[in-house]
């Protein structure tokens, strides 16, 4: 079984392959700011940038800028991960909500349905770290990373993906078999599939949007500013001229 260490270099480089640019610069996120922009360069568009941001800051921050130990925690790195990867998905969510209120369109919501499989899954495993329910009932439960070598007694229970599908999709769903369990094992999914399926829904979120302009035009109204940097520009040459104007009557005055 693969330590941290390597589980998580697998990750990163997945997660740069899949979505950054090849120039290393921008996220292809960035195709539905240039859509919803009209390419023009004194436009600004904020979903596409919130999403390159998101992505970028996973980027640098978790994959980059941090490597676990030898001593990390399974579930630490894993909670870590999964709750990083959820901010993506809320995102991805909402964006649907305010395109397809509701579900009142089956057309747009058998598309969400269909291809957003990864995102579902991650949502569920999200709501199980934010709402444990009664997992916070069993002793010592045990995160152990997926794998053929697993070994579980008759008693075991077993949170797996199949059973955060079951018990965490509503909130109102008792788990009777947890109170005061003392064999409990969080089997993590494969991370480096579940990485790689998650990005190939991203891609395909954003170019859903692009690809389809009635919905790229109605987000454009509600996510981007006209002429956004040429009134950045000219504040700044304002502020120049201003600061031109104090300094010449300060130096006219000392003299």
């Amino acid at each position: 079984m693969e330590n941290l260490i390597d589980i998580h270099k697998t990750n990163g480089e997945i997660f740069n392959k899949e979505l950054i640019e090849p120039d290393g610069f921008r996220s292809f996120a960035c195709k539905m700011f240039d859509v919803m922009t009209d390419g023009k360069d004194n436009c600004e568009n904020c979903i596409g940038e919130n999403f390159n941001q998101l992505i970028q800051t996973i980027r640098d921050d978790f994959f980059a800028n941090y490597t676990p130990s030898q001593q990390t925690r399974t579930d630490f790195y894993f909670t870590t991960y999964i709750l990083w990867l959820y901010l993506l998905v809320e995102r991805i969510d909402f964006i649907f909500d305010v395109i397809n209120k509701d579900n009142k369109n089956k057309l747009f919501s058998d598309f969400q349905f269909k291809n957003f499989v990864t995102a579902r899954l991650i949502k569920k495993w999200a709501n199980f770290i934010k709402h444990p329910k009664e997992f916070i009932f069993s002793h010592w439960p045990q995160y152990i990373m997926e794998g053929p070598e697993i070994m579980n007694g008759k008693e075991t229970v077993i949170i797996d993906a199949a059973f955060v599908e079951k018990h965490y999709t509503k909130s109102d769903t008792r788990i009777k078999e947890l109170e005061n369990c003392d064999s409990v094992i969080v089997l993590v999914p494969d991370l480096a599939k579940l990485t790689s399926s998650f990005c190939i829904e991203l891609n395909s979120f954003f170019n859903f949007i692009c690809d389809n302009k009635i919905v790229s035009e109605y987000l454009k109204s509600k996510s981007t500013l006209q002429y956004y940097y040429d009134e950045i520009v000219e504040t700044a040459v304002a502020k120049d001229e201003t600061d031109g104007i104090v300094k010449t009557v300060a130096d006219t005055t000392s003299n």
